[in-house]
């Protein structure tokens, strides 16, 4: 008899032919005893490929095991499918299984299964996100180069893949405004030979084009890796922001402005009194210390203050005083001092 032969029987049913990635699927199993002993019935499901493994950590059940079925009687288990939203699109095999091998040894029943992954809402979206890309390519293992005062020239190429007239445009918050230039290519008027400077990037659905970025930090700013965030907005979709990132090593320049006031003065007809005049002209803080000789060893010097430091684009002055050893009366003239 049937009941015999095929005490365990399951029936499954689901409302799905598909489901999105990042969706809950329901999936009801109906476990029938139709045998003549009441049973222990173990429910469970199996992937009957590697690349399917993966469903078993998405599945939950809404009845614990063992399921306890009388002889002849039957019970709704509903299996929960949490879909994540990295899941991979495909087709995923599996089957679900009874068993209640110690009133019906050997007497297993499954159902071949499957569940196919299909895109989400949300990657449906992004296939209509525009694409850009920056020229030239960095890292933060190969940052560009750039010494003071130099520019650094940005290729911005946007793509509109939408379906829709849309005007892009660019921003990069993170660096002072004085550093950062943004030209957006021009029109042309109806006026044959005229063009006009354009506020964005204004693209017909599936057609390209460029924004040109350029950098340039002031003769000051300090040396050191700077990695700004380049923005590309939207003016049709407000919640658009896409970000890439520019990384940038401005070189060091450690240039110091020597003045010594005034260039010649004789001494002692003259006073020995002079000021000395420097300016940082680089990037980098410089800690400076001064001292004061002359070829034949005829003076004495006094710097004040003799230790300084310059930070970028800041300057200062200093007095120097030479005064004759033993009182003597030096000839000629003290051009040769030399200050360092």
């Amino acid at each position: 008899m049937q009941t015999v032969n095929k005490p365990l029987l399951i029936e499954v049913s689901s409302d799905s032919n598909g489901q999105k990635r990042g969706e809950t699927l329901k999936q009801r199993v109906i476990v029938n005893n139709k045998g003549t002993q009441n049973a222990e019935v173990d429910l469970w499901i199996a992937a009957t490929d590697d690349r399917s493994e993966v469903i078993l950590r998405w599945c939950t059940f809404g009845e614990s095991n063992p399921l306890k079925l009388e002889a002849n009687s039957q019970k709704i288990v509903e299996l929960t499918f949490e879909i994540p939203l990295e899941a991979a699109i495909g087709s995923y095999n599996y089957e679900i299984l009874v068993d209640a091998q110690t009133q019906y040894p050997g007497k297993l029943d499954r159902r071949p299964q499957q569940l196919r992954i299909l895109p989400s809402d949300q990657d449906a979206e992004l296939d209509t996100e525009p694409l850009f890309s920056l020229q030239p390519a960095t890292s933060s293992t190969q940052p560009f180069p750039l010494l003071p005062g130099e520019t650094l020239d940005v290729k911005i190429k946007v793509e509109n893949r939408s379906k829709r007239v849309d005007r892009f445009y660019v921003t990069c918050p993170e660096f002072d405004q004085s550093w950062v230039s943004i030209r957006y290519p021009e029109s042309p008027l109806e006026t044959t030979g005229l063009a006009r400077e354009t506020d964005g990037l204004e693209l017909n659905p599936g057609k390209s084009g460029e924004i040109a970025l350029s950098i340039h930090p002031t003769q000051y700013t300090p040396a050191g890796y700077y990695f700004p965030t380049v923005r590309l907005t939207s003016s049709i979709k407000d919640s658009l922001v896409l970000l890439d990132v520019i990384y940038l090593q401005l070189m060091p320049d450690e240039r110091i402005a020597v003045q010594l006031n005034p260039a010649v003065r004789r001494v002692p007809a003259e006073s020995g009194l002079f000021t000395i005049d420097l300016a940082n002209l680089g990037n980098v803080d410089r800690k400076l210390v001064l001292r004061a000789s002359d070829p034949e060893h005829w003076f004495a010097y006094a710097i004040e203050p003799f230790i300084l430091k310059l930070t970028p684009g800041t300057n200062q002055t200093i007095a120097l005083k030479a005064t004759p050893k033993s009182g003597g009366i030096v000839p000629g003239v003290a051009k040769d001092s030399k200050c360092r």
